[in-house]
């Protein structure tokens, strides 16, 4: 039971360090629920390349803490995707992250996220955690669960994977 307390107190400590790097602010972790985290594993294997896990955290804040004022065209919806990655190979690999698009589980809905393309170069045998925050102002529109669809080029090949669903945290 230990080990489980300090696996949280970690979680917590690497999601408010993200929250700091990224410029989040900081109620949006403090003060609202613990994030529903789901992983999958093994993933999926390209080129040598494994995506070990991914995770997605889901939450729409619509009221604010105690003390924080409104402002106008304020952040309402969040996604983080957490993506573990590791190189097999003994060479520098490259993999790019054309896409990653948050969709409603039951009607199959595109939520209004954008991200752009982002290259990830991983050096000899590295393995790697890469964290993707997206936000909006609109929230998340339907009822039920979401899932991340992740698209990814390593070379010339592009392949898709996607997270298990979550359900939203809505505050």
């Amino acid at each position: 039971m230990k080990l489980f307390n300090w696996q949280n107190i970690l979680l917590s400590s690497f999601f408010i360090v993200i929250a700091i790097i990224y410029n989040f602010p900081l109620w949006a972790i403090t003060e609202t629920k613990p994030f529903t985290l789901i992983t999958k594993n093994p993933v999926s294997e390209t080129l040598n390349i494994s995506f070990a896990n991914i995770t997605l955290s889901a939450w729409q804040q619509t009221t604010l803490p105690n003390g924080v004022p409104p402002q106008l065209n304020q952040d309402i919806g969040f996604a983080s995707v957490f993506l573990s990655l590791h190189n097999q190979t003994e060479k520098s690999q490259r993999i790019i992250i054309k896409s990653i698009k948050i969709h409603n589980v039951y009607n199959g809905q595109l939520q209004s996220f954008s991200f752009k393309a982002k290259q990830i170069n991983l050096k000899p045998l590295e393995n790697s955690e890469i964290a993707f925050h997206l936000s909006n102002k609109t929230g998340y529109s339907g009822q039920g669960k979401v899932k991340a669809i992740i698209t990814y080029q390593i070379g010339n090949k592009v392949n898709i994977i996607e997270s298990e669903s979550v359900e939203v945290d809505k505050h």
